[in-house]
Order: C-alpha cells, then structure tokens, then sequence
C-alpha cells in the first residue's frame, strides 16, 4: 500500500512469500493499482539467503548450520591434558561470528557434560546477538555449577531451553525449535549427534574450520565416523585464510541441483 500511494511505476521482487497469510497478496495489490511486477528476479540468492525462513514455514524446521573444527588427521578433539583448542584465534572468533548470525546453538548431552561450555558470543560488543542454547538430552534438570547456568542468572534476554522430550531425535527437536519461531541452527556437538543429524538428511550447510596440523590421537578419526560425503552431498561456496586454518562453507546440494 505505501508504494501505491507512493506512485511507484514497476517492482521487482525475488520470490512469493511462502506464508499463506500474505503469500502473493502483495502482488495482487500492486497490480490492481496499474503498477508493473515482476518477479524471480534473483530468486535462488533470496532463497538461499533467507534460507532459515523458507525451511520454517515450508518445511517446518529450522535450517541447520553444521560447524566442524578439525585438525589435519580428522579429529574433533585433543589428547587428554592438551589444550582443547583445535584452530587458533582468529578462526574461534570467527566460529563466534557465526554464532552471532544463528537463533539457536544446539549441542548433546555429551559435549555439554564433559565440556561445560557457555554456548555464546564473545566477540567484543556482540554478546547480546549470542544465540538460544538447547542440549539435546533426557535430563531435565541443569547442574547449577554449568556455566549456563550462570549465564541464565545473569540474563533474561537469552534464556537456556533445555530440550527433554519423549521423542528425543534430530527431527523432533527441530520441529519443536521451528514452533518457537526459531529458523537458523548453529550444530556444535560431537561426532554422534552430527551423525545422526546428516543421517536424517537434516544439515544444510557445514561451517567447516581446518587446521594444519595432527593430533596425537590414535584408532579412526571423528570425521570417518560421522557419514560425511563431503563432496557428493555438498558444494564448496565460500573459502577463507584464518591464520593457520582454513574456513570452508559448504552448502546441501539435492539430488536436482547436484545433476
């Protein structure tokens, strides 16, 4: 209505809202008005851009954003006693920054219980764009020493959902993050639970952080065991230099686009 009343002459938009409140609506009115539409223009970009939103109200999930750091042998993790840290610096802030553009940091009960993170954003002056954390798991109670316990003391903003639900799968837990509005899932947990997801055929994008060097760990590495077809499931979009490590996005391709 206020690019009628503005006396606009023609529109170019990319695509139809999906959302059958308003789906097409807005072009009808434009229409009925004497004003030029057209649409599709840039199309696939829009979509894979607001690619959160689409996967909610078409297909009732949130879009999942699998992150990986892995050190040259394919390893998620570092011998006991060792620093925790697989990359360097520069690529954990940028592992931050990710978080920041995510609703939802999602981890299992594993990593939660061993690792005790705080599941935020600390990048200077971008904690308050830190995402919902949720832990898949039975419990439903959480220990009060955690630290995200303690960052729910300390803030209302951003409370902690802990999902405890009969049917504890990757599915369900995204249906019920689409319920509450959620469309962007940052998947930080171990190599069980990021099975599972790409098993379902549940991951839409990996954010995949290398390092250059091993790990002295021993027996099959993390990676070998998650069921990851890197390079018949997915395609290589983005492509940066972190220091010493190398960030990948990779992106779902289905079966149409990969042919």
């Amino acid at each position: 209505n206020a690019l009628v009343k503005a006396g606009v002459g023609h529109v170019s938009f990319a695509n139809t809202d999906p959302d059958s409140r308003v789906a097409g609506k807005g072009a009808q009115i434009l229409k009925a008005a004497g004003i030029g539409v057209d649409m599709g223009a840039g199309d696939a970009q829009a979509r894979e851009l607001h690619q959160g939103f689409f996967s909610r109200v078409v297909d009732q999930r949130p879009m999942v954003t699998l992150k990986l750091a892995l050190s040259a042998n394919g390893f998620m993790r570092t011998p006991d006693g060792a620093s925790p840290w697989i990359t360097g610096p520069l690529a954990r802030n940028y592992g931050h920054l990710l978080r920041a553009q995510h609703d939802v940091i999602l981890t299992g009960s594993g990593t939660f219980m061993a690792d005790n993170p705080s599941l935020d954003c600390r990048l200077p002056g971008m904690e308050d764009r830190s995402p919902l954390p949720a832990v898949m798991s039975r419990l439903d109670v959480v220990p009060e020493a955690c630290k995200l316990a303690a960052r729910r003391a300390k803030t209302s903003q951003h409370g902690f959902h802990y999902v405890a639900m009969p049917e504890l799968t990757p599915k369900a837990v995204l249906a019920d993050l689409a319920e509450r509005g959620m469309t962007r899932v940052l998947l930080e947990c171990g190599p069980v639970l990021a099975a599972a997801f790409l098993q379902a055929g549940l991951v839409d994008a990996l954010a995949l952080f290398k390092a250059p060097h091993e790990v002295a760990i021993s027996g099959d590495s993390d990676i070998s065991c998650m069921g990851l077809n890197l390079a018949t499931d997915f395609s290589l979009r983005q492509k940066l230099v972190l220091g010493d490590d190398i960030f990948e996005h990779w992106q779902y391709q289905s079966d149409q686009e990969a042919a």
